[in-house]
């Protein structure tokens, strides 16, 4: 078995890109 979970680095991904989108003020890049 490995260490590295899967979906312990995909919630990551989308925390991270749900803080970006924060960042921009709910915009998610489609308006620019």
């Amino acid at each position: 078995m490995h260490k590295t979970k899967p979906y312990v680095i995909y919630k990551n991904v989308v925390y991270e890109a749900f803080l970006r989108v924060k960042a921009n003020k709910g915009s998610a890049g489609i308006d620019e």
